[in-house]
């Protein structure tokens, strides 16, 4: 889930709270996806990057090393991951437990999407 952040789609980078069913988000192999659905979520532990993204703990991030959860990558507060050109980034967040809302998307596949560089997998219909 989505808290804060801006996504890349076909009319360039857009706020997470302006993103509407029927956009277009350009995923991590540069195709169009559409959104089908944009739900609004409660969240109790979020990861807030150094680059102002927040995502929710239950999010599945896709780092050099495959794909990843909290779980796995809460110890080091780090993340390495290639942005849509392929250049790698290391990303360093705060866990941080507070209640807030955020958004949970579906995409027409599912796919990887990039939240202000952040690589996250999204759900999709199919």
């Amino acid at each position: 889930m989505i808290i804060k952040g801006k996504i890349l789609t076909e009319q360039g980078m857009v706020s997470i709270e302006f993103l509407e069913v029927g956009m277009k988000i350009i995923d991590k192999n540069s195709r169009l996806v559409e959104v089908l659905s944009i739900k609004k979520d409660r969240s109790k532990i979020n990861l807030v990057f150094e680059n102002g993204a927040v995502v929710s703990a239950d999010s599945i991030f896709n780092t050099i090393y495959g794909k990843d959860t909290f779980e796995n990558v809460s110890r080091n507060k780090t993340m390495f991951i290639k942005d849509i050109n392929s250049v790698i980034h290391e990303y360093k967040f705060q866990v941080q437990k507070y209640e807030t809302y955020g958004y949970s998307i579906l995409l027409k596949n599912k796919c990887d999407v990039f939240v202000d560089d952040i690589n996250i997998e999204i759900a999709g219909d199919k």
